[in-house]
C-alpha cells in the first residue's frame, strides 16, 4: 500500500486544487442571492463581490465548466452596467427637461447660406419648400403651399449637406433647430434608444415651429432587413413618431424633417415614402462659380500672409470636381506650409504665393465623388430595389 502513496497524494491534491473553484462557485452565489431585493449602491457592491467570485472560480475550474462561469460573469456585469447607467439617468431625470434642450441648437447663426460656396439650386429649393412656408403660414395657406413633411439630403461626403441643412434653420427667422447624430439615440439598453426617439419629437412639437436634422440617418434608421432587433425597433419607433405627426391633415404640425446620408441605400424604404421623407434634393460638389466663392472666402480671410497674385482662374480648373471640403482642405494644406516654414524661421513670417497653391493642388489624387458614384453603381447593381433618383446623379 506504501507504493501508491505518491499516487494518493497527488491525485488528493489534484481533487483539492480542481474542486476549489466550487467555493468560490457558492460564495459567488450566496453573493448573488443577497444582491436580490437591494437597491443603489449596495446592490452594484454585492454583485461586483460576486462577479470577483466567479472570477476566482474561473481560474481554478476544469475546461468543461469554464463556458459556464464565463456566461455567468458576463450576465453579472451587464447587471452592473445597466445599475450603473439607470442611476445616472435617475439622478439626471430630475432635470430632464434641461437635459433634452441639450439637442436645441441655441446660436444658429454660426452658419448661414452666404458661408457656403455655391449649391444655389439647392439653396433655393429650400429656400421655396421649407424656410418661406415655415416662416409665412399664412400666405403660405392662402396660396396653397405647405412645407415639406421631410427631406432626405443625399450625396458625396463633404458636400455640406449638414451644413446646408443646418444653414435652412438659420435662415428661416421662426424655427427652432434641433440636431441629432447617431450617438444621441443610439443604446445599448432596451428601449432607451426608442424613448429618446419619442422625447426628441416631444421636444420639436414644443418648441414648433421647428426644424429637425437627423445626420448620419443611415445609422439610425438602417433597413430593417439588415438591422438587429434593437435597430429594427428604433426605426419603428422613428416611423411612429413621423406618422403621428402627419396625422393632422390639414393642420399638421409645423415640424419638418431633414435626413442627411451618403448612402441612401441603406435607409429603411418606409422612411422614404410619400408623407415622410419624401422630398429628395442631391447635394453635390459645387460648380465652378461655388469653387471661386470657397477659394475667395479663404483667400480673404487670411490675405495678411499671401504674396504676389493668385490666379484663382488656374486653381479653378485644377479643382474640377472637387467638394467643397477638398477645397477647403486643400487651402488648409497651402497655409499649413507657411505657418510651419514660419516656425522654423525662428516666427518670421514666410508668405504663400502661387507656387505654394500649385504644388499642393497639382498632386494626383481619387476624388470623393468619384469614389462615392462607384460605391453607389456597385450597391445599386446588387441591390434589388430601384432608385431611380439616385442612378439619375451617379
Amino acid at each position: 500500500m506504501s507504493g501508491h502513496f505518491p499516487l494518493l497524494f497527488y491525485f488528493s491534491l489534484f481533487l483539492m486544487l480542481t474542486m476549489g473553484y466550487q467555493k468560490w462557485m457558492s460564495k459567488g452565489q450566496g453573493y448573488l442571492n443577497n444582491a436580490r431585493g437591494k437597491e443603489g449602491e449596495q446592490r452594484i457592491g454585492l454583485l461586483k463581490r460576486s462577479m470577483k467570485c466567479y472570477r476566482r472560480a474561473l481560474s481554478k475550474s476544469p475546461p468543461d465548466t469554464k463556458n459556464f462561469i464565463r456566461t455567468r460573469i458576463r450576465s453579472i456585469k451587464g447587471q452592473i452596467d445597466y445599475l450603473k447607467y439607470k442611476k445616472k439617468k435617475t439622478h439626471s431625470s430630475n432635470n430632464e427637461e434641461n437635459d433634452m434642450d441639450q439637442f436645441i441648437v441655441k446660436d444658429k447663426t454660426n452658419v448661414s447660406f452666404k458661408d457656403i460656396g455655391g449649391l444655389q439650386h439647392a439653396k433655393q429649393y429650400l429656400r421655396d419648400r421649407l424656410i418661406a412656408p415655415l416662416d409665412h403660414p399664412s400666405l403660405a395657406k392662402k396660396f396653397g403651399k405647405r412645407p415639406v413633411n421631410g427631406l432626405l439630403a443625399y450625396g458625396p461626403p463633404g458636400t455640406g449637406k449638414t451644413m446646408l441643412a443646418k444653414a435652412a434653420a438659420t435662415e428661416s427667422k421662426e424655427a427652432s433647430l434641433i440636431q441629432i447624430t447617431p450617438s444621441d439615440i443610439l443604446n445599448k439598453f432596451l428601449g432607451e434608444s426608442e424613448d429618446k426617439v419619442r422625447k426628441i419629437f416631444e421636444l420639436a412639437i414644443d418648441k414648433a415651429p421647428s426644424i429637425i436634422i437627423f445626420d448620419e440617418l443611415e445609422s439610425i434608421a438602417t433597413d430593417r432587413n439588415l438591422a438587429s432587433a434593437n435597430k429594427r425597433s428604433i426605426v419603428n419607433q422613428l416611423l411612429t413618431e413621423i406618422s403621428e405627426l402627419n396625422s393632422h391633415g390639414k393642420d399638421q404640425l409645423p415640424v419638418l424633417l431633414i435626413g442627411t446620408t451618403n448612402n441612401p441605400i441603406l435607409l429603411d424604404s418606409a422612411l422614404l415614402r410619400s408623407g415622410r421623407l419624401s422630398d429628395r434634393l442631391y447635394i453635390g460638389p459645387p460648380g465652378r462659380e461655388g469653387r471661386r466663392e470657397i477659394i475667395q472666402q479663404g483667400l480673404e480671410q487670411k490675405k495678411e500672409v499671401l504674396k504676389g497674385n493668385i490666379d484663382i482662374d488656374t486653381l479653378l480648373d485644377l479643382t474640377a470636381g472637387y467638394t467643397g471640403a477638398e477645397v477647403v482642405g486643400d487651402m488648409d494644406r497651402v497655409f499649413n506650409r507657411g505657418f510651419r516654414n514660419s516656425v522654423e524661421n525662428d516666427g518670421n513670417v514666410r508668405k504663400v504665393g502661387m507656387d505654394d497653391f500649385l504644388e499642393v493642388f497639382k498632386r494626383d489624387r481619387t476624388l470623393a465623388v468619384d469614389i462615392w458614384r462607384s460605391e453607389m453603381k456597385a450597391n445599386l447593381d446588387n441591390n434589388p430595389k430601384d432608385y431611380p433618383w439616385l442612378r439619375e446623379v451617379i
